[in-house]
This record gives structure tokens, sequence and C-alpha cells, in this order.
């Protein structure tokens, strides 16, 4: 059954409501902002209006909190409504855009649609319940989360096959440096 079918028009702003602000605290738990609510769906914004190194592990962070919190709401929404909800998440990472928008220095955040494609693509292209990546995120945030292959997609508007992967959950790196240090030292260059 469809939400819409089990329970009364304002019993399903409610639960739309209610489930949306559980998963906007995991998105605010880690300093993340939502930039964009479209239809069943939603854009998180990390590294502004400050910038922060680690925007990467804090989407993934938010992902998994996401995927935790969504997973209790939707076993709570199939044993009280007999409602079947499920949960797709594509992480992406790309530069962001800031905007003055009016004289009193309020600023709008936008993603390049190549970016916001991206993700959009990964997040369609991923089972129910799971979180695709792309390989720069990967890349970003290998050793600090698990992460399984998932293969190469041909996403929406993308001239090549891309990896992606999915994030499975926290690694065993805790810190920039064992991270650096599980990656590997690079050589030296023009010493001898």
């Amino acid at each position: 059954r469809t939400l819409r079918q089990a329970a009364a028009p304002e019993a399903v702003d409610e639960v739309l409501n209610r489930g949306f602000a559980l998963l906007a605290a995991e998105v605010h738990r880690v300093e993340g902002f939502i930039s964009q609510v479209a239809g069943h769906g939603f854009t998180v914004l990390f590294g502004a209006p400050l910038a922060c190194e680690d925007h990467v592990l804090r989407a993934l962070h938010s992902a998994l909190g996401i995927q935790r919190v969504f997973t209790g709401y939707a076993v709570e929404l199939q044993q009280t409504l007999g409602v079947s909800l499920t949960l797709r998440l594509g992480v992406h990472t790309g530069p962001l855009i800031v905007s003055a928008i009016s004289a009193d220095l309020r600023f709008v955040y936008t993603t390049p649609e190549a970016t916001l494609e991206v993700a959009t693509g990964l997040q369609q292209c991923t089972a129910a319940g799971t979180i695709a990546v792309s390989a720069v995120v990967h890349e970003a945030a290998a050793g600090f989360f698990r992460f399984t292959v998932l293969g190469q997609y041909l996403l929406p508007e993308s001239p090549a096959p891309m990896h992606a992967y999915t994030c499975d959950g926290v690694g065993p790196v805790t810190s920039r440096l064992a991270g650096a240090l599980a990656r590997g030292q690079t050589t030296f260059q023009g010493r001898t």
C-alpha cells in the first residue's frame, strides 16, 4: 500500500514531516544543511558557509545516520500503517557556488548541475536501502569507511562510465594522520 492509501491526508503530512525531521537531524548533527527539497528527495551540502576539509567524511556520517533512522522509521510505519518505504542515497563531491542575493548579505548556495547529476545518478543506480558513492568520494574516505565495489555505471549526461561503490559502514581509520599512514607514503622526489 502507498502512504496516501493507508492514511488520511492530514496524517500523511504528519508522517512525512516527522520523517523529514528525523533525517534533517542527522544532517545537522554533522553540520550539513539541506539546500533543496523537491518531490521525494532533498539535496544536502557540507562545507558551507564555513569550509571544512572533512566535508566528504561528514557527508558519509550523515548518510549512515540517515540510513539508520530511516530504517527504524520505515519499520515503525510498516507495523502501524502497513506501508513500505524505501531509501536510496547518492554521495558525490564537487564545487559549490556561493552567491549574494541581497544587500543584507543573504547567500544562496548551489551546486553545478554536473555535480548534482552525478549524485542523483548514483542514487538512482543503487538498490533500495544502500548508499552509492562516486570514485572521488571513495578515494577521499578510504579507510575511514568500508566500501563495496558496485561496478561501472553510465549515468545520465555522463560521457563515460563512472566507478561506483556502496558505503557499508565506518572503517578502522579515525584520524587524518592514521588515514595518511594507511594510504602509504610517497617517495621523495629530487633527493638522494
